[in-house]
């Protein structure tokens, strides 16, 4: 993100006698010149006739956004939808559709440095060590495909420096969460550059069950990214982005509420009829021992080159591969009862 700084003139009236002074006093007050890609090159938001929603890393930092629910949040027209299936459902402006099985392509196209996320699952835990993210509104065929009949969400991220610089955060919250995040950047050569990012989320369970003594909730994911920037000539360039994730946390259990039967009454000693009815509070559910649970596991691999044709003209190229290992078991009835409960072991996509 680049900043240019305008400096503005608070007059200040000093009286001295019978003289009255005006006085200029500067403040510093900066305006923010945002560098977006919507259109897949470098503009200002303020020359892109787009609408478009832009968050830089300080924006994102302030604001805890570390995933696409987040984001969301914070992004006006932008709605988050979390499935059964683990599969989340992003709308913009209210285009979009609820199909949660874990390889249809949505409405909304997600991207990493412009290499695209095939499936909304993709993207569990990109959201670290990123520059800005960018939410385009609006059909975004013309650019970014079929799949963008909503809008675009694109994650740019943090790209290696020219000197060497370091980082971590570390944070620490209820139910033991820590969660901690940290970089290393900079020149391998006079021609090779480098930045490896890493993230890490842990936790204790915060779900009790209300038919016996287990817990669930459990956190527990790790996400990497390498990004190799080499500058082979003057006019040609190479950027190797190397990312994945792993999440073995536990899935969310539902509430069972009430027994509402399709018809008026439900047959004697039918397991549904001895389900109590249960007051609950915020942290209490129901579900089979051993079922909410995930092994998910997601890695890419983005090589882009870029070559300089003239003062006006760049030629790029964008090669991936991206493979998302997917299995998870999801409580769906919300008791110990084997109703409704989804196992998903879908393999590779």
């Amino acid at each position: 993100m680049n900043t240019k700084k305008v400096l503005r003139m608070n007059k200040k009236f000093v009286s001295a006698g019978f003289c009255t002074l005006l006085v200029a006093a500067p403040l510093a007050h900066a305006i923010e010149e945002v560098i977006v890609t919507a259109n897949k090159r470098e503009q200002s938001l303020s020359d892109v006739g787009l609408a478009i929603s832009a968050l830089g890393s300080e924006d994102l930092k302030r604001r805890r956004v570390a995933s696409g629910e987040d984001l969301a949040l914070e992004t006006p027209g932008l709605v988050y939808t979390p499935s059964p299936n683990a599969t989340p459902v992003y709308t913009l402006r209210g285009v979009g559709f609820f199909e949660s099985s874990l390889a249809a392509y949505p409405d909304v196209s997600l991207y990493v440095d412009q290499a695209p996320l095939p499936f909304p699952a993709m993207a569990t835990h990109v959201a670290f060590d990123l520059e800005r993210a960018e939410v385009l509104k609006g059909p975004q065929g013309t650019l970014f495909g079929n799949n963008a009949t909503g809008g675009a969400i694109n994650f740019i991220a943090a790209k290696p420096t020219d000197e060497f610089s370091a980082g971590f955060d570390i944070s620490y919250a209820r139910f033991d969460t820590l969660e901690v995040e940290g970089f290393v950047s900079g020149p391998l050569s006079d021609s090779l550059k480098a930045r490896l990012a890493v993230k890490s989320v842990t936790s204790d369970d915060w779900q009790t069950s209300y038919e016996n003594n287990d817990e669930n909730g459990e956190q527990d994911n790790q996400a990497a990214r390498l990004i190799l920037d080499w500058a082979a000539s003057d006019d040609l360039s190479f950027s190797l982005n190397v990312n994945g994730w792993k999440d073995q946390g536990d899935t969310q259990a539902p509430q069972y509420q009430e027994l509402q039967p399709q018809f008026s009454f439900v047959v004697p000693g039918s397991p549904l009829a001895s389900i109590p009815d249960y007051k609950l509070d915020n942290r209490t559910a129901g579900w089979n021992s051993g079922v909410p649970t995930q092994d998910n596991e997601f890695w890419q691999l983005a090589l882009r080159a870029d070559y300089q044709l003239n003062d006006n003209l760049t030629l790029t190229s964008i090669t991936t591969y991206a493979e998302l290992d997917y299995f998870n078991n999801t409580e769906a009835d919300g008791t110990s009862l084997s109703m409704l409960d989804l196992y998903h072991d879908d393999g590779s996509i």
